[in-house]
């Protein structure tokens, strides 16, 4: 129920005037990063050749009822930080996947309908202007299609403040953005990663599932216009990410 709190220790000696510190606002260069950065932070690295793959030709469905956990989160922020970022989470609404000959194809449509931290005043919020009604905006991905997979060699810094470069793969994606009444055409760089459902069962046998997990988050930039926000500044960009993921369906009980 609370943004946070502002602390004011005063420093200076008793009967004296107080020590005063200016303290500085944020520069922009240590404000959120634009999608472009955040691609390359939350890209996975350079895979081993020894890295597991799912079976080619195995189908991820985007269902959602299958699995029961499965959800989808998007996050919002603008280049400035003037804003507390706009998340909201959902459910994948149809689609599917295929690694074919070691190529991911998919065409599909997510959906987030709840916002986190819904109280409060949203204003300071990057979306907070589009979720005043009584009825939450509803933010809808559709991926049309992917084309081959490209990489990129990023430099950055490691952990431990060394100079490193990795290798990233991605989709570039194509597709359309709903976010209310606002919808836009986008292209993002779709990352990728491949996982495994914790505990399947067979009838009541409990096994060791294959890989059968898809796991891709969309990185955009976009500009406020683009969104029917009225706030930050039409030219200043807007970082989206949308994160989701498909299942392989089991087989039948008993194959």
């Amino acid at each position: 129920m609370c943004d946070g709190y502002a602390v004011l220790i005063d420093l200076g000696q008793p009967g004296s005037a107080a020590a005063v510190t200016s303290v500085t606002a944020s520069s922009a260069s240590s404000a959120p990063a634009l999608a472009a950065a955040r691609f390359e932070r939350g890209a996975s690295g350079k895979k081993s050749k020894s890295a597991a793959l799912p079976a080619d030709g195995t189908k991820f469905v985007f269902s959602p009822d299958v699995p029961k956990w499965v959800t989808v989160d998007a996050e919002f922020r603008d280049h400035d930080g003037k804003f507390w970022p706009s998340f909201l989470y959902g459910k994948p609404v149809e689609g599917s996947g295929r690694l074919e000959n070691g190529r991911l194809q998919a065409a599909f449509t997510v959906a987030c309908t709840s916002v986190v931290q819904p109280k409060g005043n949203q204003s300071r919020r990057l979306l907070g202007e589009l979720l005043q009604g009584e009825r939450p905006v509803q933010v809808k991905l559709t991926i049309e299609s992917l084309d081959p997979m490209q990489t990129a060699e990023l430099a950055g810094i490691d952990e431990k403040g060394r100079s490193q470069t990795r290798t990233v793969e991605f989709y570039p994606g194509h597709g359309i953005l709903q976010i209310g009444d606002a919808t836009v055409h986008v292209s993002p760089r779709v990352t990728f990663g491949f996982g495994k459902t914790r505990g399947v069962y067979r009838g009541a046998a409990k096994v060791d599932p294959a890989i059968d997990v898809l796991y891709l988050n969309a990185f955009m930039t976009l500009k406020p216009a683009d969104l029917g926000l009225k706030s930050p500044d039409a030219a200043d960009p807007i970082d989206v990410r949308i994160g989701m993921s498909g299942v392989a369906p089991p087989p039948p009980i008993g194959k």
